[in-house]
């Protein structure tokens, strides 16, 4: 696990976020590393994640994850993590004679993100009353890509919230802000306005770097007093394999 990021942000393993609706931002960079540490925080603490990929495998992330010490095949036969492969056959109805995650056939429809809603209640919902849970989307804005229309995803975004709201879950996915989809712009307001935390990556505009790999910013929402209160962390990064080094701007040792 990245515990850099868990001091900056105020987690462990025993503190969990809660009831947060997290969103990872990428400009010039890929920000998807940081799903392996949410994946791996969630299994270390004995809770349970449901992951729904859409632009990697389950292979990816069996492979990334356990270099940070999670066990996802292992996890997955205990029960204690639920994968939805969104691109192995995608959700057109339930057929009652399959596990939840089976529950898939093939192409796509106007009805798919609904199905995938009722699909990801019906898994939180049947996570024990002492476990927390996770749902973590790869990356919701690459629904955009494949033809659904903006209000379907921002229609279950919405629903992904109100799971925050109703059950002891969190909400994580990422959204590429230099991807091709016409409606980036529309989809990134929405995601701000309801979301809870935002880790904001950026690559460095000076190019590659063998020892700073780009900027974080951690903006963490909160109510104090009936106002919304933002407070912002920056730092600069260097991710590795198995670890994620945070500095403080311009004290990289490479610039010392």
């Amino acid at each position: 696990m990245f515990e850099e990021l868990n001091r900056l942000a105020g987690w462990s393993t025993e503190k969990l976020p809660d009831r947060e609706v997290i969103f990872i931002t990428d400009k010039g960079c890929n920000g998807t590393f940081l799903l392996h540490h949410f994946i791996a925080l969630y299994l270390k603490a004995g809770q349970h994640v449901v992951l729904v990929t859409v632009e990697q495998s389950f292979a990816h992330y069996s492979v990334a994850c356990g270099k940070l010490g999670a066990n996802l095949t292992k996890s997955k036969t205990e029960g204690k993590l639920t994968h939805v492969d969104m691109m192995k056959a995608g959700l057109n109805e339930y057929l009652q004679e399959s596990s939840p995650t089976d529950q898939l056939s093939k192409g796509f429809s106007n009805k798919t993100l609904e199905q995938l809603n009722d699909m990801i209640h019906d898994l939180v919902n049947s996570v024990p009353v002492d476990k927390k849970s996770i749902v973590i989307v790869d990356d919701l804005s690459l629904f955009l890509s494949l033809g659904f229309p903006i209000e379907d995803v921002i229609t279950f975004y919405h629903k992904m919230k109100y799971i925050t709201r109703t059950k002891p879950a969190s909400f994580l996915t990422v959204l590429h802000l230099d991807g091709s989809a016409e409606d980036l712009p529309t989809l990134y307001p929405n995601f701000s306005y309801y979301g809870t935390c935002e880790l904001k990556l950026e690559g460095l505009e000076s190019g590659y770097s063998k020892d700073v790999h780009g900027t974080l910013e951690v903006i963490q929402k909160s109510m104090k007093n009936l106002r919304t209160v933002f407070e912002r962390k920056v730092r600069q990064y260097k991710v590795t394999e198995r670890t994620l080094h945070l500095f403080a701007p311009g004290t990289s040792k490479a610039v010392l």
